[in-house]
């Protein structure tokens, strides 16, 4: 199994994300190669990446999943539990410091073409949300080879930049090449794209 990244600038993203990241494409090429004919669902994803980056966070910071939108921004009203109005992942300061300051976003995607209009929703709804210069991200985890960048360009030609790409490769069982990616999206907000 090889591990490969790639970034303009190496400290792009902190090392417990980068972790994070190396650590789920691991599993997941583990997990392709026990229950090869088995999705990866997105929840499973989320919970495991969570784990990884928790063993590496500050004492002073936690990881908090399905983190309702309208805790961030307030303007955001409730819709009865609605899966779409929760964050997949916040990485915020414990109470005790800094107010418990919201620090990160993350939503968190398998890429298949289908889900393509879904990924642009979340580019839209993250920039438009007023999270107090919390950073956005959308982390899109995909299995084989494909240019995500063009994928996403043709159905949201905003302002989005891929920060850090990261591939493992490995041979499954039958000795055939697999691949799996992951591809962080930084999104700017609204009001800084004025």
């Amino acid at each position: 199994m090889t591990y490969q990244k790639k970034s303009t600038n190496p400290n792009v993203l902190p090392p417990f994300i980068q972790a994070g990241i190396r650590g789920i494409l691991y599993w997941m090429g583990h997990r392709n190669s026990i229950y090869k004919s088995h999705d990866i669902m997105e929840g499973a994803i989320v919970e495991e990446i969570t784990k990884i980056i928790k063993a590496h966070l500050s004492t002073k910071k936690e990881i908090k999943c399905e983190f309702p939108y309208n805790k961030i921004d307030p303007s955001i009203k409730s819709e009865n539990g609605n899966r779409t109005q929760r964050a997949d992942f916040v990485i915020k300061y414990k109470k005790k410091f800094f107010n418990g300051k919201i620090e990160r976003i993350f939503e968190v995607k398998r890429f298949k073409k289908k889900y393509i209009k879904e990924i642009s929703g979340d580019i839209d709804k993250l920039a438009a949300l007023n999270a107090n210069n919390a950073e956005r991200y959308i982390l899109i985890i995909s299995s084989g080879k494909c240019d995500l960048e063009k994928e996403i360009q043709s159905n949201n030609p905003k302002n989005f930049s891929i920060i850090w790409e990261g591939k493992t490769e490995f041979n499954d069982c039958a000795g055939k090449r697999e691949y799996y990616s992951a591809h962080v999206i930084k999104i700017e907000a609204v009001s800084k794209l004025k």
